[in-house]
């Protein structure tokens, strides 16, 4: 009875060693660089969607810049809006900007953009909602889509629409997946506990 109390006692204390030792390692360090996301994002673009029968958006040309200090990724798209009318046809150029954070899946070991957001889009001679429309150039702007029956709450919802395809399009793929030899390392990490942004580089400490 003794001997097994003693095999039980230096069984546990083995087990807390263990635990001990394991805990630092308990986080994984992970770089990515901005051209392996600008490489990822360029393979599912350009996106295409047509709204209302007249009108084509077309995102195309991701543009990745790391941001110092907020840890975020901002991601500049080349916007094409085509209005297809039976009298007229025309095409408007247009550049977004969004910004997003970084999301790790362990079930798959790869890395996707986070809550992404738009913080600009703005087609070009187009008074937008979020967009004072006050002065000359806003209110021919306004006179001219009207002039062709189209009217600023359809352009107000096809721009909302579009928002929803950048976002959807760009935290819908990975931009970046594991080597073979880190994914046994990074087993049990579940969770991005740490991102900075080191000039080119992202820096992501993986943990549970």
């Amino acid at each position: 009875m003794k001997r097994r109390v003693i095999i039980a006692i230096c069984i546990i204390v083995l087990a807390i060693a263990g635990y001990v030792s394991f805990s630092p390692r308990l986080r994984y360090d992970v770089t990515i660089t901005q051209n392996q996301i600008d490489a990822a994002l360029r393979e599912h673009f350009p996106v295409s969607r047509n709204y209302y029968r007249i009108f084509r958006v077309t995102y195309s040309n991701p543009r990745v810049t790391l941001l110092p200090n907020t840890s975020r990724i901002e991601v500049g798209l080349d916007v094409e809006l085509e209005i297809d009318l039976l009298v007229k046809s025309m095409k408007l150029g247009s550049r977004a900007i969004a910004t997003s954070g970084i999301i790790y899946r362990n079930d798959t070991h790869q890395f996707f953009l986070s809550d992404p957001r738009i913080d600009k889009l703005t087609f070009q001679w187009i008074p937008q909602a979020s967009v004072d429309a006050v002065g000359d150039l806003a209110r021919k702007s306004a006179d001219m889509l009207n002039s062709y029956g189209i009217s600023t709450e359809q352009i107000t919802r096809v721009t909302e629409s579009a928002t929803a395809l950048a976002i959807e399009r760009l935290q819908r793929y990975p931009v970046y997946t594991l080597h073979p030899k880190d994914m046994k390392s990074a087993a049990a990490m579940t969770l991005v506990k740490d991102v900075e942004v080191r000039g080119n580089e992202l820096h992501v400490t993986l943990g549970r």
